[in-house]
């Protein structure tokens, strides 16, 4: 890696004034001997081989930059404190690196939060199928997907009927830690601006689980690599939270999409999610004196099995919102509803949890309008 000058960027800066704060909570420096210990959405950074050196990894937002820095915990301070600007660094360009060695595992499909929400793609026929099972969901609703490729690069998308909007974070060789298990979720906005038709999007998103290659499909260029380690770690997450991920479509929560059946309102979303989510508007309503409730226990479980039923249709359609309304008014558990029907609406909207947020709340707002 060539060696260079390495202005320190804002948001570096801000990622070590975070990192000074930890160092000064540390009870056992130990915990910090990972290359990854640290981390934050332009980088990571850890103690190197148990000495009194870090060493960063710092992913530019303006080019297609990795920088590796090293640094003392004076400099680290004095950083942090806004008095050392510039420093040395190894600089490497990622521009657009592919893998060259063959990838790591199969392709995964992941549409929800549970194990039966995720199928492992051995072949391109079964990725083709689990799709063709979202887009006959995605005319009742929107579905938040992702594809992890064999060469762990990572696709988000959204479906709805038959548009969708796609994000891709490119994996760049990026290093992952085998040491370190759990991770977090990326918040990716996806520009429904970008949405294509789904005759166009599916043969790409299959192109891009065999080769990483997308083709022409717009994709976002200025996507953060930062995003790169967060996104990998979550596919290692998302393996070991869901334990044994089926290979058979039929055996997932598609499987009545795959039959052609009429789809259950809680096929993206079982049990403890649905009551998850009546207890967040249940809550939401009464943080803004909408609501007055007796038993919220009773309450959310009744208002669980409505949105089971008739949520998704109810952030939609005023007409099933008002027949909600009517029901929630007449629930066990609750006092007094003040809310009007948009109040409610807008209420189940805020608190409807989905894998890609942003652009599963902008495809919410385009229904309900």
């Amino acid at each position: 890696m060539a060696k260079r000058s390495f202005e320190v960027p804002d948001d570096f800066r801000d990622f070590l004034r975070e990192v000074v704060k930890i160092l000064e909570g540390a009870r056992e420096r130990s915990l910090l001997d990972a290359e990854d210990a640290l981390q934050s959405g332009c980088g990571y950074g850890g103690r190197v081989d148990g000495c009194d050196g870090y060493q960063f990894v710092y992913f530019s937002e303006t080019s297609r930059e990795r920088w590796t820095v090293r640094l003392g915990e004076r400099q680290i301070r004095e950083i942090a404190g806004g008095r050392l600007r510039e420093v040395p660094a190894e600089v490497v360009s990622t521009a657009r690196q592919r893998c060259s060695g063959a990838g790591e595992g199969d392709t995964l499909l992941l549409w929800g939060q549970q194990a039966h929400d995720a199928l492992v793609a051995e072949d391109a026929q079964g990725l083709a199928e689990g799709l063709d099972a979202l887009h006959r969901l995605a005319q009742r609703r929107p579905c938040g997907f992702q594809v992890w490729s064999r060469f762990d690069d990572l696709l988000h998308g959204v479906l709805f009927e038959d548009e969708c909007a796609l994000q891709v974070v490119w994996s760049n060789g990026a290093r992952v830690s085998t040491r370190r298990e759990g991770g977090a979720e990326p918040r990716l906005q996806i520009r429904w601006a970008d949405s294509l038709s789904w005759k166009v999007v599916r043969p790409a998103v299959l192109e891009f689980a065999r080769t990483c290659q997308i083709g022409e499909l717009p994709t976002d260029p200025s996507a953060d690599p930062g995003l790169v380690l967060v996104a990998l770690q979550g596919r290692r997450a998302a393996l070991s939270r869901l334990g044994e991920v089926s290979r058979s479509l039929a055996q997932t929560s598609l499987r009545d999409a795959l039959q052609g059946g009429k789809e259950s309102g809680s096929a993206l979303r079982e049990g403890d999610e649905d009551l998850g989510w009546a207890r967040r508007v249940l809550k939401a309503l009464v943080e803004e004196g909408l609501l007055e409730i007796e038993d919220e226990g009773v309450a959310a479980r009744g208002l669980a099995r409505l949105l089971r039923d008739v949520g998704d249709e109810a952030v939609a359609s005023h007409e099933e919102a008002e027949e909600l309304a009517e029901a929630l008014a007449d629930l066990a558990g609750v006092g007094e509803l003040y809310a009007s029907v948009d109040e409610l609406r807008r209420a189940l909207r805020d608190t409807f949890e989905v894998p890609v947020e942003g652009a599963w709340k902008q495809v919410l707002e385009r229904g309900a309008r």
